[in-house]
This record gives structure tokens, sequence and C-alpha cells, in this order.
């Protein structure tokens, strides 16, 4: 396994690296979402374990998606494409999220919604989701879907800011921050996920800025051990500890959700303490960055896995999305309540379970999945072409440097 590294160039061993990061965070996100039955709104049988590996991984997951994102972004293409690419993604989200609510409409026409454990559905909530999504882009039916337009609005805010230069990136950054504060105290819709657009964005932008580095990290095995080891330790030591409110670390804020309890949630925009938020997800990222590097230099059967994965992340996430919205529930209230999940065994058995589930999904969504990408292309290549030739204009392509 040693000589994997040796039979890689440095720009393969990147590449390698990126798709398994990918598919470290989508299979993070998989196991997290099969956790939630365990400790989501149970009341007396809150269990405890499931709750502090979710609450481990929640603290810096989200942002490591946009960090592996800004990592792997290249700032040369056009605006227009981003923007193409960036409508892609909002309409995937939407469109993925419709297809759940025509699924329950038809559970709720033929009278089974209450035995699929969904609340009914009719004509006039679907189109009211379907008008809150476009409109609002806040809450969309498969609710972890919100990664995609959020991801979407940070890679042109990326595009704009790199035509200008870094000064501009830090401004957009404390901009976006001041907006969450503002939204947060007004009490704002949370539109078009601006009230986590910052955390995404100082993410993504430290991606894209540690993209040199991370170049020279994938030919040092001893230093990406050390960074992988030490950023465990610091994600593990400090996790924990966020329980405190954005400025004040020793008041104990609590979610009902969570029996009283508090974990970060970038879906809910909640962050606890924001400089412990931020040095978490930072380690965690930089744990999770040099674990994939690890991966593909000593774990060829694992790097080839996750790569396989980390390349069909969207359509897992999509998959997991419905799996979150469909089977949850039922997992929820018809088996949760009977397991006695109290061992390694039992959340051994319930990875296991969980990923397979997606995976069969995904599989057999797959030419759906592609279809609904495609469709999604062609209806933003289509308004991107219809604003050019109504006289819009952006700035050309940015040089090649970072």
């Amino acid at each position: 396994m040693a000589g994997t590294a040796q039979t890689l160039g440095r720009a393969q061993m990147s590449g390698a690296a990126l798709d398994v990061g990918r598919g470290l965070a989508i299979v993070a996100v998989i196991y997290g979402h099969a956790l939630a039955p365990w400790f989501v709104e149970t009341g007396a049988r809150f269990n405890e374990l499931a709750y502090l590996q979710w609450k481990f991984g929640a603290s810096f997951m989200m942002p490591f998606f946009f960090f592996v994102s800004g990592l792997a972004w290249r700032a040369e293409k056009t605006l227009w494409a981003a923007v193409r690419e960036a409508l892609t993604l909002i309409f995937v989200a939407i469109g993925a999220s419709l297809a759940h609510d025509l699924v329950v409409l038809a559970l709720s026409a033929g009278g089974v919604a209450p035995i699929a454990a969904q609340a009914p559905m009719t004509w006039q909530v679907f189109f009211a989701n379907a008008w809150r999504m476009i409109a609002l882009g806040d809450v969309y039916s498969l609710s972890a879907l919100w990664f995609l337009p959020a991801l979407a609005l940070t890679r042109v805010l990326a595009a704009l800011c790199s035509r200008v230069g870094a000064w501009a990136s830090v401004a957009m950054g404390v901009a976006l921050f001041a907006l969450y504060l503002v939204s947060r105290d007004e009490g704002w819709a949370n539109v078009y996920q601006s009230k986590v657009l910052w955390a995404g964005f100082i993410a993504f932008m430290a991606g894209h800025w540690l993209r040199d580095g991370f170049d020279t990290l994938a030919q040092r095995s001893k230093l990406t051990w050390a960074i992988a080891i030490a950023g465990f330790a610091l994600t593990a030591a400090t996790a924990g500890f966020n329980r405190g409110c954005e400025f004040d670390a020793l008041r104990y804020c609590t979610f009902d959700f969570l029996s009283g309890h508090f974990g970060v949630s970038m879906f809910a925009s909640a962050f606890g303490f924001l400089p412990l938020f931020v040095f978490t997800a930072a380690a965690g990222s930089l744990m999770a960055t040099a674990a994939s590097l690890v991966i593909v230099r000593h774990g060829a059967f694992v790097a080839g896995l996750l790569k396989r994965l980390g390349r069909n992340s969207l359509n897992l996430l999509i998959v997991n999305a419905a799996l979150l919205e469909l089977v949850n529930p039922l997992v929820w209230r018809d088996i949760a309540p009977n397991i006695d999940a109290s061992g390694p065994l039992f959340f051994a058995a319930l990875f296991a379970v969980a990923m397979l589930a997606n995976i069969i999904a995904a599989g057999l969504l797959r030419p759906a999945l592609t279809r609904l990408r495609l469709v999604s292309r062609d209806v933003a290549q289509s308004l991107v072409s219809l604003l050019r030739n109504g006289g819009a204009t952006f700035p050309p392509a940015a040089p090649a440097a970072h």
C-alpha cells in the first residue's frame, strides 16, 4: 500500500484526495442522518452515544464540504459559466424537492400518508412549497439540499471577488457575517441561505487560497500524518464544549428537538459560540483534508471506494435527502423505540445498513437523477442565454493565479 504514492504524480495525488475528501464528507452526512432517529425529538429515549457521534461530525463537516469545494474550484471560468453552474445546482434542489412533494401528494391522494409517517399534502400546499423554494430558497422539501443553493451562491460570490482581488473576498466575508448578525437580530427569513453564507464562503475561500499548500502537502507524508492526528485531537477536544451562544461561551444554548442539548447545525444557522465554532470547523477540515491524503497514500482499497462515493456525491446527497424525509420518520416511529442502541455493534450495523441503502437507492435512481441534472443544466443555460441576449455583461475571466 505504501507504494501507492510513488505511482501517483503530484496532480494525480491531489485530485484523488479531493475525490476521497468528498467521499468522506458524504459518508459523514449519510451516517449523521441515520443517527437522527435516536436523538432528534426523542424525549426520554434520547441516546447519548448517537448524539455524541453526530455532534462531533456536525461540528466541522459542513464547513469541510465548502472547504473541499474551494480546494477543487478554479477561478478561470467566465462569470456566465459560474452563474450557469450555480443556477443548475439551485434547479436541482428545487426539482428534487418537487419530486418528493409529488410522492407525498400521491400518498395523500391514496389515503396512506399517515401510514407512511407523512403529513397529508394538498395541491395548495404543493404549489405553496414550490413558490417558497423558488422565491425564497430558504426551506426545501428535501431539507438537506439547503447545501446546494448555499454552494451555488458561494461560487458566484467567489467568482466575483476573484476578479477584484483578495481584499474583495475579505470584504465579502465581513459583509456576509454582518448580514447574518442583522438577519438574526431582525428575525429575517433565511433567504437563499443568507444566514449561513458567511461560514460557507469563508471555508470555500480558505480552501481556494490553500490549494497550493494542499498540492505541496500531498508529497509530505509525515506532515500529513501530523496534521491528521493533531486535527483529530483538537476537534475531539473542542467539539463537545461548543454549547454557548454566539458571543457568550458561558451561556448554554439548547434546542427543543435535541431534548435540551446543543449541536452545531448550519441547516438551522446554529453555530454556538462563534470563535469556538470557527476553531473546531478549521481543525476538523484540516483533519479531514489530511486524512484524505493519508488514505490515498496508504489505503488503496478504501481510497477507491471513497473516490467512487466522492464522484457520485451529488446523487448520494439527493438520495440521502429523500431517505431522510421518507424513511427516517418511519424509523423514528416504528423502529427506534424498539431497538436497544447501546453498543458499538449496533452503530456499526446502522452505518453499514445506511450506506448500503443509500448506494442501492442511488444506483436505482441514477437515470432519473441524471435526467434531473441535464434538465436543470438546460434550463440554467436557457436562462443565462436570455440574460446575455438581453444585454447584460459580466467582466472577463479571472487570471489563473490563486
